[in-house]
């Protein structure tokens, strides 16, 4: 049976990769059939910034947005979208966070897009939380209290009730050392009352880490971490 273009979409969102080292950005669509052999990339012709880039998709599911990273050493636009349907980039997003990488974007409420923290230039960096609209494309700043410390390189994960859990990644212990974050106390966004929260874990303790993945297991009880 042939699939539905909103599936197809989401398969292409969910394949949407960036090549780092060559600072462009490719995309494998898997909804259609392919030899392993032969894998047939699909170069978008957008050059992009080279570190620290997080990537989400929008609310409805045609889109795909990048946001911050590193040329080099200078920050670029904050906020790149790339219309799946009409194959077409827009980097014309303005207002909302001040320029970071290292982040961490986190999709949640079908539409919303959460930016915390990440690593800003001159090491004066961010604890702010900045939603992004995915859909009226706009920015807003998040007033919840009691934020955790700057972090970056960490990973953010959206539970099923659509609170977000902010699991390792790096801090500034002060302007010369850099402490990784434990595992055994997460800093959690709660995004209905926003608040924030923290969770205190048991059981073994996986050894503290930056710039790694993790994932909600199918079973949406457990998270994976990488």
């Amino acid at each position: 049976m042939p699939q539905s273009s909103s599936i197809r979409n989401s398969t292409l969102l969910a394949e949407l990769m960036r090549m780092a080292f060559w600072m462009i950005f490719f995309y494998l669509d898997v909804s259609k059939q392919f030899n392993t052999t032969a894998l047939p990339w699909n170069n978008l012709n957008k050059f992009l910034p080279n570190d620290g880039v997080s990537a989400c998709s929008g609310g409805n599911n045609n889109d795909i947005f990048l946001f911050s990273g590193l040329i080099v050493t200078e920050f670029t636009v904050f906020t790149v979208k790339y219309d799946i349907n009409n194959q077409k980039w827009t980097d014309n997003i303005t207002n909302g966070p001040s320029p970071r990488s290292y982040i961490s974007c986190a999709k949640f409420n079908n539409q919303l897009i959460a930016i915390f923290a990440g690593l800003a230039d001159g090491r004066n960096n961010p604890n702010d939380l900045w939603i992004f609209d995915s859909l009226a494309l706009t920015w807003s700043l998040s007033n919840a209290p009691n934020p955790p410390q700057p972090i970056w390189s960490y990973c953010a994960i959206t539970l099923p009730d659509q609170t977000i859990l902010y699991m390792g990644g790096t801090a500034y212990e002060n302007v010369t050392t850099e402490i990784l974050m434990p595992l055994n106390s997460i800093p959690l966004y709660d995004s209905a009352s926003d608040m924030w929260k923290t969770l205190e874990t048991s059981g073994p303790t996986p050894p503290s880490r930056k710039a790694f993945s993790a994932v909600l297991s199918m079973s949406f009880d457990n998270v994976n971490v990488k």
